[in-house]
């Protein structure tokens, strides 16, 4: 009997979680018609007899390019989430990254914290998240990195005459170099971040200070939970 009611429970979830599913599904449809009847609202016929008069080819290849950065992305997150959820399916990395996604157009800020958000609703702890997100950046901006540097080394015989009037007739391959700093820094800062313990141990003590300036726990308790959190952390 025990086993026919957990059964019961989980065909329940099941069709609960295909309902939130095919929920997501359609307000993801409708935002997109309706951000599209947005765009085309002012002169919808000039906008489509440009589109039928461009190459094919070229929009084929953009489209390919698209849909491949957003596989390459859900595959992405859906392999970090698997360390944590065996049963964690394509299908919700992929409605992940395009919540994230959405929601980087409107709220860059928010869009992290909303994925998270969103892992928690998939049975993915809120530390497990926080674990996923800043593992899969580090690696994005890893190869961000790596393309910049490319770019730069290359693509210096092509914008080394190049000036801006915007900027005083600033060089172009100056900016790139301000650019590639700023990129390498932020790298940096994510690394020193994930491996400074003496900032951890900060952090540690500052979030228990706060917790128990609030009664929401005992101080013992909490240093050891924020302590390990953040150990896990380090490790992955």
């Amino acid at each position: 009997q025990k086993a026919a009611v957990k059964n019961d429970n989980r065909k329940k979830r099941h069709k609960l979680k295909i309902f939130q599913n095919i929920f997501k599904i359609t307000i993801i449809i409708a935002l997109s018609v309706l951000g599209l009847i947005y765009v085309l609202k002012d002169n919808p016929i000039n906008t489509f007899q440009v589109l039928f008069s461009a190459k094919f080819i070229p929009i084929l290849v953009i489209i390919i390019a698209v849909f491949s950065l957003l596989f390459i992305d859900a595959t992405a997150i859906t392999f970090l989430a698997k360390r944590y959820n065996r049963r964690y399916t394509f299908f919700e990395g992929m409605m992940n990254t395009q919540i994230g996604d959405f929601i980087g157009t409107v709220n860059k800020t928010s869009a992290k914290f909303i994925q998270a958000y969103t892992f928690t609703k998939q049975e993915i702890k809120g530390a497990n998240a926080a674990s996923i997100i800043s593992m899969n950046y580090l690696v994005y901006q890893f190869v961000f990195v790596i393309v910049s540097i490319l770019f730069v080394i290359f693509g210096f015989p092509f914008v080394k005459d190049v000036s801006l009037d915007i900027l005083g007739n600033m060089r172009m391959f100056y900016l790139s170099l301000i650019g590639l700093a700023i990129s390498v820094l932020i790298l940096l800062a994510i690394i020193f971040f994930s491996f400074c313990r003496p900032l951890h141990r900060l952090l540690v003590s500052l979030m228990v200070k706060l917790s128990s300036l609030f009664k929401l726990g005992d101080e013992d308790e909490l240093y050891k939970k924020w302590t390990m959190t953040f150990v896990t952390y380090r490790l992955e």
